[in-house]
């Protein structure tokens, strides 16, 4: 038989004399990553958040928020689909701004070349017609730079990039790039770069937007007059 103070347990786990220590947890925390995601799984994430609080014991003091979340929920979805329902429109729209500007386009050139075999090249018969001329190879007058030519836009290599290629301008030094969605807004029109040689890549553009550039060339003297405009979607 044991005696008192012989070290042998007696079922509570602990020798007499000690004291008990219960066994400590940390707090858990909840994770806010719901926050970050796109709105449809937000509002699929409220609903199922609801359905798990509904009759459960652990969320008996959580009614005034859950009805909050609701609310917002309810809101948050309605102007997301407000927002879908705007931009397929300003997409449709989009769409038939630049078929109609490409017909333009292809009305302009027909006119200018007609008027090209009309005026013979003449500049003051050109001028009279409200066209703007320039003479090919005539070298600028000291320290003056031609009007860029030839510019054109294509699709870069990568999203949300516009490559630009021109003829070179005899004389200039580097070249200047401005950029615009709304050309016929001059106040628009911001810089996308500068380059020194004929070629440029614009980045950082909306995929699935189009863009207006024009470029200019920069001397002694000062800048030359802009290019006529290129204009590519950037993909």
């Amino acid at each position: 038989m044991a005696k008192y103070g012989s070290g042998v347990r007696y079922g509570s786990g602990a020798h007499y004399g000690e004291s008990y220590q219960p066994r400590r947890y940390k707090m858990a925390k909840i994770r806010r990553d719901l926050k970050k995601q796109p709105i449809p799984n937000k509002t699929a994430g409220a609903a199922q958040i609801a359905t798990a609080c509904t009759d459960n014991p652990n969320a008996t003091t959580l009614t005034t928020q859950l009805a909050a979340l609701a609310t917002a929920t309810t809101a948050l979805s309605g102007a997301f689909n407000t927002a879908q329902l705007a931009r397929a429109e300003a997409e449709r729209l989009t769409g038939l701004q630049n078929e109609a500007e490409e017909t333009w386009d292809v009305a302009f050139d027909e006119l200018v070349d007609a008027a090209q075999t009309a005026t013979k090249g003449e500049i003051a018969k050109i001028q009279s017609l409200n066209l703007v001329a320039f003479e090919p190879g005539r070298a600028p007058a000291v320290g003056a730079m031609t009007q860029v030519v030839n510019l054109s836009a294509t699709t870069g290599d990568f999203v949300g990039t516009v490559d630009l290629a021109w003829d070179k301008v005899p004389g200039a030094r580097s070249y200047v790039i401005q950029m615009t969605t709304t050309p016929s807004d001059e106040a628009s029109w911001k810089l996308a770069g500068s380059a020194v040689k004929s070629s440029f890549t614009a980045a950082g553009l909306i995929s699935g937007t189009k863009y207006y550039f024009r470029v200019a060339a920069l001397g002694t003297a000062g800048q030359g007059p802009w290019s006529d405009l290129a204009e590519k979607m950037a993909a």
